[in-house]
């Protein structure tokens, strides 16, 4: 299809972008699965409508039909309304079925010397693992519908209700006050710190280093993303824990932020009890809010599945002799099938390195390549940004302040981020949380009132707007920029 073409049927949709470091061999499990929804393991009649933009190395941007989205929402949500309970049987299917599937097939690949496989008993591991893996994003995949569709919901409810709810209020209701899975982590990790502390010689103590490796394989997989893995073991947990005991303030400022959560349950008890909201209000609240709970519960699955699929990248790539960067351009029913015609997929993996848009799922081995896919997506930023210089989004911590503009894409560029800086990245993830603290403000491209961003920033009361479309188009690296969350808006001052 000629580019005139393909550009006329793209500016008649209205598209929601999504942005994330990730290599295809990651991110195509999601991608596919979001297009074969699944309710209790039946195919639902709803799918979402999107592309994929593969830039240069490993930055990716996702757009989506708004409207799609808000098919997936509304279809979910009449589950919802048709049964409170929904929600909770859906998440309690998941996790007995799908997680516990995942979680087994990750376990026995992590024991497994897979060198020692024959081709055809590693093909069958990798493809049960893949099986395993789409069955647990079918069931999962419908959180990203209501990054549009929650907020809606919310107010539409709000509306209803007798009693006025303010601003603040709203961001008590929809606070978590649950620990994430990072901040369990960084609760654990606190608890090794206080041990350490009780002995001078910690690192030769045997029932320290013994609690710093039960923490390591728990939580090994903390870091992944899906860009990249790796394992993190006793000697990253034991510099940790010598940096905290060097430095009281790090240890102090986490400390305060995951007592801060239990601290928001009692508020937001309190205020529903004042408030004396509906019934109807309060079951899509939790509807609303189990969803939040449920992604970032999905999120640490991903990581740890983030390992598996490094793990099995490195066997691809050592039995096919072509390098890493080739082997994770690929989607995965294609590394099933890379040793039929080696060749074939080595040529497609390097061709999508310069750039493809992919239009279509089902057909991902096809897409616009080359100086073509980099002016199309060079058109589709223009229809999200507006060419507006002001950019609008969704207050998540008021708050007006000014900074230079870091464009923050991928954990390997935190290094740049210094004390003030705005921090401007398509998401944030549990991974950003050391440089959200020292922050300005936070911008983020995606997301709604529960996504990571406005939950941190209300946690760590610093001025954030999230959901603000072409932010990333229109702000460059060094640019001083004004953020004024009281209106939701983020302009530019000063260019670099």
């Amino acid at each position: 299809m000629k580019l005139s073409l393909i550009k006329k049927k793209l500016a008649g949709i209205n598209w929601y972008k999504q942005g994330v470091e990730a290599k295809c061999s990651c991110i195509s499990y999601p991608w596919i699965a979001m297009n074969e929804l699944t309710i209790f393991g039946r195919r639902i009649p709803v799918v979402y409508d999107t592309i994929i933009c593969h830039a240069r190395h490993n930055d990716m941007s996702w757009y989506w039909s708004r409207n799609s989205l808000l098919k997936v929402a509304d279809y979910f949500y009449e589950r919802h309304r048709k049964d409170s309970d929904f929600v909770h049987k859906l998440l309690k299917k998941w996790r007995s079925g799908s997680v516990k599937k995942l979680l087994h097939k990750i376990n026995s690949v992590e024991e497994m010397n897979l060198e020692s496989l024959s081709r055809k008993d590693f093909l069958e591991e990798f493809n049960l693992f893949s099986q395993a893996y789409m069955r647990f994003w079918r069931e999962c995949a419908l959180h990203d519908a209501f990054d549009i569709g929650g907020e809606i919901i919310l107010e539409n409810e709000i509306r209803k209700e007798k009693v006025r709810i303010s601003k603040g209020e709203v961001d008590i209701l929809i606070a978590m006050t649950e620990l994430s899975w990072p901040q369990k982590e960084k609760k654990d990790f606190l608890r090794l710190v206080d041990l350490a502390r009780k002995h001078k010689n910690w690192r030769k103590e045997e029932l320290v280093q013994n609690e710093i490796q039960k923490h390591a394989e728990k939580y090994y997989w903390i870091l992944n993303h899906y860009a990249g893995s790796r394992r993190l073991d006793e000697k990253y947990f034991s510099k940790e824990i010598g940096q905290y005991l060097k430095d009281r303030n790090k240890y102090h400022q986490d400390k305060e932020t995951i007592n801060h959560a239990g601290e928001t349950k009692r508020k937001k008890s309190r205020l529903i009890k004042k408030l004396r909201l509906s019934k109807k209000f309060l079951a899509d609240l939790d509807f609303i809010m189990t969803l939040a709970r449920w992604r970032d519960e999905r999120k640490t699955y991903v990581q740890m599945a983030g390992a598996t699929i490094t793990k099995f990248a490195k066997e691809f790539s050592r039995r096919t002799d072509l390098p890493m960067d080739v082997v994770e351009n690929l989607f995965w029913p294609e590394l099933a099938r890379i040793f039929e015609n080696k060749k074939h997929f080595a040529g497609l993996s390097k061709k999508r390195y310069k750039g493809v848009i992919i239009l279509d799922y089902v057909r991902y081995n096809e897409g616009v390549y080359g100086r073509d896919a980099e002016e199309l997506h060079k058109f589709l930023e223009k229809l999200i940004s507006g060419g507006r210089e002001g950019i609008k989004g969704r207050t998540a911590f008021p708050g007006i302040v000014q900074g230079v503009a870091r464009i923050i894409k991928s954990p390997s560029e935190f290094h740049r981020m210094k004390r003030g800086d705005i921090l401007i990245a398509p998401n944030t993830r549990p991974e950003y949380f050391p440089i959200m603290k020292i922050a300005g403000a936070i911008v983020t491209e995606e997301g709604g009132l529960t996504c990571h961003a406005a939950i941190v920033s209300r946690e760590l009361k610093i001025t954030c707007i999230v959901g603000a479309q072409g932010i990333l188009s229109v702000v460059k690296d060094g640019d001083l920029v004004e953020v004024d969350a009281d209106k939701g808006v983020v302009r530019i001052v000063g260019r670099k």
